[in-house]
């Protein structure tokens, strides 16, 4: 990342979540991992230590890279129990239980209806990812429990309803594959054997006997990859056993008999929080705690006790103990609806030393972020984008353009993301393509055009936020069980695998361009992402052009443009512009240099030449012009410095003329960040990127006289605007006293 120019990293979820019923490797439902946040306040111990998190953090401060976490904001998931079937108290008809696998605790019913347990107890290690089955393992007319191991393949079995050690254990099919456990009689013999169930394909493989070997038994029912758990059990009492399915999230259990019978038994809620605390949590018209369509017990941010517990939490439990540098607060501003919780959240870290970036998912009603009410947020994560399923406008293939986007819109604050997808499991696109997707593929219009030399803050999801099919396996180890359903294609663009730059192009090419308008972005910032009132202010104008089917524009200031050609598209050719000087305010100079900031190749114009200046853009490309007035390309370009740069200290940077500029080396125990400084290894603390909120202090950098008055002009202008918007609003409360 450092390499490639990124100044900030958005982490998924890193809270402890609920890893179901049937452990992280292989419950394939997203509500179970990452979103499905059980402990609010606790790091996940799959993904290391506390003290390996605060190192990753460290690392990325030492390289300039800013630490963001996705914080879910709407509640916390009750531990999911799994299903099991037997007939427990010998009346020859089986019925259901529940099976606890941390606690180890089984609760069984005697009838298939609701209400509370008629036995449990507790038998089998806690918490080691084991599953539950059942069967009349000893001939007694009774059925009684086991536990499968599936890292190990071992089955331990117990004759009586009861804990203690297993009274049978074998070995029986394929290691860590990802397949679920069942048992019954599958042919009426009176002797339970046992079965596998494949959840990705909804396939059960049953066994005659207890023994290795092809299934005698195969049967496909109910929904796949539905996140829906296997048992079995003689619903109709003919003397065989049949399947069924349990959907934990509605707690609802579907048995294959000749009427398909459903019901619902609800055992616990198992939530440290939902049993600690239940009047932190909103009520459903029952009186019972109510649950979103995740299925998270929601958190009622009304309950004062709990925003104070929630606010503290939120500072001490996570930004300042692992020095994050901002949030991402997940369903925002519809989960608090601008309660004032994310501003005191900010005071209080603000209090303790630490600025941090609050930024929303979602806009409001009016589609702005909301920054307007109690400042809440400093931007919202859904502004206006390339992708078709994030970015509010798919400005490549609904043929809107930047500038008629900008200034049209309600754009009252500063800043708005542009967000790119990598690839998104179960979305659709504009061609109604359902995901993953690459929206990038090598089209270097979608980088350069609305994402990284656009005003907008660039937003860039590599993998997927939700929906993936393939969950974190044990131990990092790889994706076994993904390969089992999802085409090599679809199982490239997942988590864990690396990104492939550009598909079927040259990749190395791609990259490079990739990181070259990067750079662009970040030695042009003060033209491209300017500090105004809001982002509506922007200098920002279209360019007349023939030859491309995206409309270019110009970023400009009183000296300079920077104009954005990309083709979608069209073929590879010239792009006749027609650039608006005196739109821009750079009209009326003696001599233009217009350099390809993409090539390093410069030529010397007239205003008349600008009228119609041809640039070769090849198709699913970009050019990136930088127009200067009253600078001779004869002379040659007027090359950056390391200190015009931002009094860099080292490393190797563009300058701005084609060359690259040496500035210099780091000492000993220190490395050269992202905005050219030698930092300690051992050093926290961020360092500030192009597009960072102004919450944020810049390092100062030394200034032309003429970049001096330009600052001076641009600062008046906010003081005028400051101060009519103040006089408007104490007029507004005179008017109100007068009433």
């Amino acid at each position: 990342m450092q390499d490639l120019g990124i100044t900030a990293v958005l982490l998924n979820p890193i809270a402890e979540f609920n890893k179901g019923s049937y452990g992280s490797r292989t419950y394939r439902d997203v509500r179970h991992i990452y979103y499905g946040v059980k402990e609010s306040n606790k790091l996940e111990s799959l993904l290391g230590t506390d003290q390996d998190f605060k190192n990753f953090v460290d690392e990325a401060h030492r390289r300039g890279i800013k630490v963001f976490v996705d914080t879910v904001t709407s509640g916390v998931i009750s531990e999911q129990l799994a299903p099991l079937a037997g007939d427990w108290d010998g009346d020859g008809k089986d019925s259901v239980g529940l099976y606890d696998p941390q606690r180890g605790m089984f609760y069984l019913k005697n009838s298939l209806s609701g209400g509370p347990a008629d036995t449990s107890f507790q038998y089998g290690a806690t918490d080691a990812g084991w599953l539950p089955l059942a069967g009349d393992w000893d001939g007694d007319g009774k059925d009684s429990v086991g536990l499968y191991d599936p890292q190990r393949g071992m089955f331990y079995l117990k004759n009586s309803l009861s804990g203690g050690p297993a009274d049978t254990s074998f070995q029986y099919g394929a290691t860590d594959a990802g397949w679920l456990p069942l048992a019954g009689d599958w042919n009426g013999n009176g002797e339970d054997s046992i079965g596998l169930y494949d959840p990705a394909l909804g396939m059960f493989y049953l066994k005659n006997s207890l023994a290795s070997g092809d299934a005698d038994i195969s049967i496909r029912y109910g929904a796949a990859n539905a996140g829906w758990l296997p048992l079995a059990g003689d619903w109709d009492g003919d003397g065989k056993d049949s399947v069924g399915l349990y959907d934990p999230w509605n707690s609802e259990f579907y048995l294959k008999t000749d009427g398909n019978l459903k019901f619902i038994f609800l055992a616990q809620s198992l939530s440290t929080f939902t049993k600690s605390h239940p009047d932190w949590f909103k009520k459903d018209a029952n009186g019972n705690i109510a649950k979103n369509v995740f299925g998270l017990d929601i958190w009622d941010f009304n309950n004062n006790q709990f925003r104070n517990w929630w606010i503290n939490m939120m500072v001490n439990d996570w930004i300042l103990k692992f020095d994050l540098d901002g949030l991402r607060l997940d369903l925002e501003p519809n989960v608090s609806n601008f309660s004032e919780i994310w501003s005191r959240v900010r005071q209080l870290a603000q209090q303790n030393g630490k600025d941090v970036v609050l930024f929303s998912e979602s806009r409001d009603g009016n589609g702005i972020s909301g920054d307007n009410r109690h400042q809440e947020y400093d931007f919202t994560e859904w502004g206006f984008g390339v992708d078709p399923v994030w970015g509010g406008i798919d400005f490549l293939n609904n043929n809107y353009n930047i500038v008629d986007t900008i200034k049209g819109e309600k754009f009252s604050d500063r800043y708005y993301t542009s967000t790119l997808s990598y690839s998104n499991t179960g979305s659709v696109d504009s061609q109604g393509r359902k995901g993953p997707h690459y929206n990038a593929n090598g089209n270097l219009a979608y980088f350069a055009y609305g994402m990284i030399l656009s005003p907008f803050i660039p937003v860039w999801y590599m993998g997927e936020e939700f929906n993936n099919q393939c969950l974190m396996p044990n131990g990092l180890n790889g994706l076994k069980s993904c390969q089992n359903y999802i085409s090599a294609d679809v199982f490239d663009k997942l988590y864990f695998i690396g990104m492939r730059w550009g598909g079927a192009v040259n990749n190395e090419d791609f990259l490079k361009k990739v990181k070259k308008i990067i750079q662009i972005r970040k030695e042009n910032i003060d033209i491209i992402s300017p500090r105004t009132l809001s982002l509506a202010q922007t200098q920002i104008v279209k360019v007349g052009h023939s030859g491309t089917d995206l409309v270019p524009y110009a970023l400009y200031n009183d000296a300079s443009a920077i104009v954005v050609v990309a083709k979608k598209n069209a073929a590879s050719g010239d792009v006749v512009l027609r650039v608006p000087l005196a739109d821009m305010n750079l009209s009326g100079a003696n001599t233009y240099s217009v350099t390809n900031l993409m090539s390093g190749d410069c030529d010397q114009v007239s205003q008349n030449d600008l009228a119609a200046y041809a640039v070769s853009v090849n198709a699913g490309d970009a050019a990136v012009l930088e127009i200067n007035k009253n600078i001779n390309c004869a002379a040659g370009c007027t090359p950056k410095t390391c200190a015009s740069l931002g009094n860099y200290q080292c490393g190797d940077w563009s300058d701005g003329c084609g060359k690259t500029i040496n500035c210099g080396a780091c000492s000993s125990g220190k490395t050269c960040n992202a905005s050219g400084q030698c930092v300690s290894q051992t050093a926290g603390g961020p360092v500030i990127s192009d597009s960072d909120p102004q919450t944020l202090t810049e390092t100062p950098q030394k200034m032309t006289r003429a970049e001096i008055l330009q600052k001076i002009a641009e600062v008046k202008q906010l003081l005028i605007q400051l101060i009519i918007q103040l006089i408007a609003e104490l007029q507004k409360q005179l008017a109100g006293m007068q009433k």
